[in-house]
């Protein structure tokens, strides 16, 4: 397996927020980070609303997150605490000092077949940024792997991060993420997501670049 779980920062726990978005797209920049420092899921949102803001809604897309992070810089966890302020009050006077703030390597989105594209990139030792549908049961019982047939109902979409993937004629084909709903989730925090499940229930994926 193709597998960079031990490179890792720590799992987080978004809460009852619909902040999936930050925390993934603030684990893929400290996984290619040269420092260890966590980075700020609430700027990474902020920056997403910078793009486009829809009225009442908090959740944004990885892809306005990226394009706002890559203007603004990325503040760390230190500078702007998850919640303190919520993203809506605007940056703390901290995330706006430059020593507090990281430039976000560059990104570009992938396309299908996706198991391939996904195995390519974290070949290269690059992180991937999944979003893709959430059929309710499969991912709040997870069993060993998260797999279901094509054409269910998805309940919402999801970001997450592919951290490690079957190796070509590696039988089961899987995928594994590295999800923000805390340590209690699955193992660890992680869970395999079949092939076909990834194939037929992505919706997008973004590559981070190696500086």
């Amino acid at each position: 397996m193709i597998d960079h779980r031990h490179v890792q920062t720590p799992v987080r726990r978004q809460g009852d927020r619909q902040t999936c978005v930050g925390f993934a797209v603030s684990a893929a920049h400290e996984w290619l980070a040269a420092d260890t420092e966590i980075r700020s899921p609430e700027h990474a949102i902020w920056a997403g609303h910078q793009i486009i803001s829809v009225p009442g809604r908090e959740e944004t897309t990885v892809a306005w997150s990226l394009e706002g992070l890559s203007r603004h810089r990325h503040a760390t966890e230190t500078a702007w605490p998850y919640g303190n302020p919520h993203w809506k009050a605007g940056p703390p006077a901290a995330a706006f000092n430059a020593a507090n703030t990281r430039e976000l390597p560059p990104s570009r989105r992938l396309y299908p077949p996706w198991f391939e594209s996904v195995r390519d990139t974290l070949a290269a030792g690059d992180p991937v940024i999944l979003t893709i549908g959430v059929v309710y049961t499969v991912w709040h019982a997870p069993g060993p792997i998260i797999d279901v047939a094509p054409g269910r109902t998805t309940q919402s979409t999801h970001a997450v991060l592919a951290v490690a993937i079957s190796e070509p004629d590696e039988q089961p084909e899987r995928v594994v993420i590295k999800n923000s709903w805390g340590l209690g989730w699955a193992d660890g925090g992680y869970a395999p997501l079949s092939r076909r499940y990834l194939d037929h229930y992505t919706i997008a994926a973004h590559r981070l670049e190696t500086p």
